[in-house]
């Protein structure tokens, strides 16, 4: 995946015939799915257990993944040690969300884009 952008993705699919939202989205398929921006497709998808076990989703597609070279995109339910450890240890690059309930990592962050004057690779 040499140079690509690579996205983890959420989507839910639902049954439309349920009369109420809330057992629509009880009933709804959760799925976790990786996309490639260069090549338009879906690489990979794992379904959920509702957003319980969406943590688990991104982390086995990464497992299935030869992300080298890659750009992991993702949202803030992805900024996980584990997996920032491990699409670094599959030598890919990442952009994660992080959201303020965040605080220090949040903080820290601002500090470094305010404090360094210029990029450095992992």
């Amino acid at each position: 995946m040499e140079d690509q952008k690579v996205s983890s993705q959420k989507k839910i699919i639902s049954n439309v015939f349920h009369k109420t939202r809330s057992s629509a989205y009880e009933q709804a398929i959760h799925l976790v799915s990786a996309w490639s921006h260069q090549n338009r497709l879906v690489l990979g998808q794992g379904k959920t257990e509702g957003k319980s076990n969406e943590i688990a989703a991104v982390k086995e597609l990464l497992t299935l993944l030869d992300i080298r070279g890659a750009v992991i995109t993702t949202d803030a339910m992805s900024c996980q040690k584990e997996i920032v450890k491990q699409i670094c240890d599959g030598q890919a690059d990442y952009i994660i969300a992080v959201k303020d309930n965040q605080k220090k990592l949040r903080q820290g962050i601002e500090y470094e884009f305010k404090t360094q004057s210029k990029i450095v690779r992992h």
